[in-house]
């Protein structure tokens, strides 16, 4: 809009003034310029964010496109970043070697202190072994092993035991009481758990001998408190109250563990086992070297 003013000044001369009121000041133009990109580029990173909230389909597709387009460029341009990484592992500052080396030094000075407490241990065994005339070997191949729980499935029992490092427990490992009774074997060694198979378990076969005299047979399981003995070499003479061992047969088991006494006699010889794995807190694991 453009205003027109008339001034009358001396010696009848004559001024106008025009002023352009549409137009603002450049000052103002400049500002409301700059103002207006940020604003907009906000206005639509909100209509974009707006609209992958709400998981409008085209915008959906078409960041799905772009992410699988753009995806193997990033791959590649990264490539020189992570191998730069990985083989800056490969190398490391004096300060990072002088600080594993001292670690390694109190390592290796705890492992000689320790080294030195297990010796100090072991020719302490070595006197009371010598002292109770107690046999090297089979103290040596005996771990000690807790019951934790069982599992009867109707026709089976299975017994576990928690794993830990003590001990080099092996599959067919002799299963005893605190007494040494025989009652039962490894079965199985996973990661978490030991499962032993109990010797009146239907599938559990154990070579025996008369503890008397050199008369061979099999204690064989049925699932109950009693066994079967079978493949009786001389079933007249069995007696009620013949003591079992092992026999080694097989080379399984070692020989001459107690396992069960006679208790009757008849068609089927029913014998009774000396311990039971379930009234066990803790059991006896023998290896098989010492067979």
């Amino acid at each position: 809009m453009l205003s027109v003013v008339g001034l009358k000044t001396s010696k009848d001369h004559r001024t106008t003034i025009i002023s352009d009121s549409g137009h603002s000041s450049p000052r103002l133009t400049s500002l409301s310029s700059r103002l207006s990109k940020p604003f907009g580029i906000i206005l639509i990173a909100a209509v974009i964010v707006f609209l992958q909230i709400k998981e409008y389909s085209p915008v959906v597709a078409a960041r799905q496109y772009l992410t699988n387009l753009f995806s193997p460029v990033v791959y590649v341009v990264s490539l020189p970043f992570n191998w730069a990484t990985s083989v800056r592992d490969y190398f490391i500052t004096k300060e990072e070697m002088v600080a594993q080396n001292e670690q390694l030094k109190l390592q290796n000075e705890k492992l000689i202190r320790d080294r030195d407490a297990h010796r100090q241990i072991a020719q302490e065994n070595l006197n009371l072994r010598e002292a109770l005339n107690v046999q090297v070997g089979l103290v040596d191949d005996i771990t000690t092993i807790r019951i934790s729980h069982h599992i009867y499935d109707g026709y089976t029992t299975v017994f576990y035991s928690p794993n830990s490092a003590l001990g080099d427990l092996r599959k067919n490992d002799a299963i005893l009481t605190t007494k040494g009774f025989l009652v039962g074997r490894i079965m199985e060694i996973n990661t978490n758990y030991t499962k032993i198979m109990p010797i009146n378990d239907p599938s559990s076969r154990v070579p025996v001998k008369f503890e008397g005299n050199a008369q061979q047979a099999v204690l064989a399981g049925e699932g109950s408190d009693s066994l079967r003995l079978i493949h009786v070499e001389n079933p007249v003479g069995v007696r009620v109250g013949d003591r079992l061992v092992t026999s080694g047969v097989g080379g399984i088991l070692p020989a001459g563990l107690p396992v069960a006494v006679v208790q009757s006699i008849g068609n089927v010889i029913k014998c009774v086992p000396l311990g039971q794995v379930r009234d066990q807190d803790f059991v006896l694991a023998l290896s098989r070297t010492q067979a």
